[in-house]
C-alpha cells in the first residue's frame, strides 16, 4: 500500500493519470514516448528521463510483460488497446510465454464447488498469489477443465458430449463449440483434448468417449475451430478397452497415457496424435515400468514431453524424444529419493520444475470420511527438503493444470482468425 501511494505521488508531478499510476515506471516512460509520437505537441507532462522509442521496440517490451500488465496497459488509450487486439502482437506475446514462469489453473472439487460456482482459480506459484476467475457459461458442478493450449482452456462434462467450452481465463472470454450430432446420450466417459496445428494455423479439438452400455472406447471425433461439425477419426483397435488419461499438447501433437487391464501385455503406453496429418501412433513404454503397476504421470516439463514414474518413495523421470515421422523413444533422465513413502492416504503429482534443482508438487491427503485436502510444496532433491507454499484463497480440494497465460482470443479462433 505504502509503495503504491509513493508511486502515485512521484507520478503526480510528471502528469501521469490516476489509472496509469499503478503501472511500472519503465512502462510509464514508454507511454510518455508513445504520447509524444501521437501528439508531437511538446506535452509539458513528459519528464526528461522519458525516451521516444520506436514502435517495434515498444511492442517487443510489452510482449515480455505478464498478460495482466499488458491488459492494464491496454486500458490507458485506444492505441495501446489496439495492440492487445492485434494478431501479430498476440502471436509475439505467445512466443514469449515459454520463457516465463508457468502458472497453474485450479478447478475446485468436492465441497468447494458451491463457493466457486462458475469459477476457476488462477495461481502464480512464484508470488504465491491466487485469484478467482469467473467463467459465466460454466457450471463447476457439471463441467471440468480437460486441458490447456496456448493460454486457452478446454472445459467439458465427463459424462455428456455437449456442451464443450473453449475459454481464456485471463480475458474471461468463452465460446461454445458446435454440438455433436451423435444421438447417444448415455456416456460413460468423455475425454477432450485441445491442440494447435501450426501447419494450418488452426486450433483443433479431439475427443474420445465410451457409451454407457459399452465399457470400451467407442469413438474418436475431431473438430477444427471454425468448422460447424465434428468428424469421426479412425483409431487403433488395440486401445478400445484402454483407459485414456488426460491429454497433453506438445510440439504440434496431442498425447494421452493409456492403460490396459491388468495382465495385458504392454499395460502402459502413450498414444500420439498428429494434428497436421490427423493420424495416430503408439509409443511403447518399457515393460519394466508396466510390470510394476505404478502410478505414472505424463506432462510437459522444461518444454519436453516427460513421463514421471512414482515408485513408493522414489521418483523416476523419463524423457520422450522423437517425432511422428521418425518415431519415439523413452530415455531415463533422473531418479530421486523423495524421502516419503507415498501411498494409501497420501499422494503427490509433479506440476512443474520451478528451477533446475526444485520441483513444485501438489500433495493430497485423505482424512476421515473420505475428505481430501490438497496443498503445494517445493521439493528440493539436492537438499532433501520440502518447502510448503503459504497461499491464501485456495480451495481445500482441486484439480490442477499447468497454464501459460496469453491474449489468444477463443472467439477469433472460432471465426478462423
Amino acid at each position: 500500500m505504502g509503495g503504491s501511494k509513493r508511486r502515485r505521488a512521484r507520478n503526480r508531478d510528471a502528469g501521469v493519470s490516476k489509472r496509469e499510476a499503478d503501472l511500472p515506471l519503465d512502462i510509464i516512460s514508454i507511454m510518455g514516448g508513445s504520447k509524444r509520437r501521437c501528439a508531437r505537441n511538446g506535452d509539458a507532462g513528459v519528464s526528461k528521463r522519458e525516451v521516444d522509442l520506436p514502435l517495434d521496440i515498444i511492442l517487443d517490451i510489452l510482449s515480455r510483460l505478464p498478460v495482466e500488465s499488458i491488459m492494464r496497459c491496454g486500458s490507458v488509450c485506444k492505441t495501446w488497446y489496439a495492440f492487445t487486439q492485434d494478431p501479430h502482437f498476440i502471436k509475439l506475446q505467445l512466443s514469449r510465454t515459454n520463457n516465463q514462469p508457468a502458472r497453474l489453473i485450479l478447478q475446485p472439487s468436492g465441497m468447494d464447488t458451491d463457493y466457486y460456482l462458475n469459477g476457476l482459480v488462477l495461481l502464480d506459484s512464484e508470488e504465491c498469489k491466487a485469484r478467482k476467475v469467473a467463467i459465466q457459461e460454466m457450471n463447476c458442478t457439471a463441467h471440468h477443465i480437460m486441458c490447456c493450449c496456448n493460454g486457452l482452456v478446454c472445459i467439458a462434462a465427463e459424462n455428456m458430449l455437449n456442451p464443450v467450452f473453449i475459454c481464456n481465463p485471463i480475458t474471461e472470454e468463452c465460446v461454445t463449440l458446435p454440438p455433436s450430432k451423435s444421438k447417444i446420450e448415455d456416456i460413460l466417459s468423455h475425454n477432450v483434448a485441445l491442440g494447435f496445428d501450426s501447419s494450418s494455423g488452426k486450433y483443433k479439438v479431439v475427443r474420445a468417449y465410451k457409451f454407457l452400455n459399452k465399457h470400451e472406447v467407442t469413438r474418436f471425433e475431431i473438430i477444427t475451430l471454425g468448422e460447424n461439425k465434428w468428424r469421426k477419426l479412425i483409431f487403433p483397435r488395440s486401445i478400445r478397452e484402454c483407459k485414456i488419461w488426460r491429454s497433453v499438447f506438445w510440439n504440434g501433437n496431442l498425447y494421452w497415457r493409456i492403460s490396459r487391464k491388468a495382465g495385458r501385455q504392454g499395460r502402459e503406453s502413450i498414444l500420439a496424435f498428429g494434428l497436421s496429418d490427423e493420424k495416430f501412433q503408439m509409443i511403447s513404454i518399457p515393460a519394466s515400468i508396466g510390470a510394476r503397476h505404478l502410478d505414472l504421470q505424463l506432462l510437459v516439463l522444461d518444454n519436453c514431453l516427460t513421463l514421471v514414474e512414482h515408485e513408493s518413495h522414489m521418483m523416476h523421470i523419463w524423457k520422450v524424444t522423437g517425432n511422428m515421422v521418425e518415431g519415439f523413444s523413452l530415455s531415463p533422465q533422473q531418479t530421486y529419493d523423495t524421502y516419503v513413502r507415498w501411498g494409501g492416504c497420501f499422494c503427490y503429482a509433479v506440476m512443474l520444475r520451478s528451477n533446475p534443482n526444485r520441483y513444485l508438487l501438489q500433495v493430497s491427503a485423505m482424512y476421515q470420511k473420505g475428505k481430501v485436502k490438497s496443498h503445494f510444496v517445493h521439493f528440493s532433491p539436492d537438499m532433501a527438503q520440502y518447502f510448503p507454499l503459504d497461499i491464501t484463497g485456495l480451495p481445500e480440494q482441486f484439480k490442477t493444470l499447468c497454464f501459460n497465460p496469453s491474449l489468444v482470443s477463443p472467439k477469433a479462433a472460432l471465426l478462423g482468425f
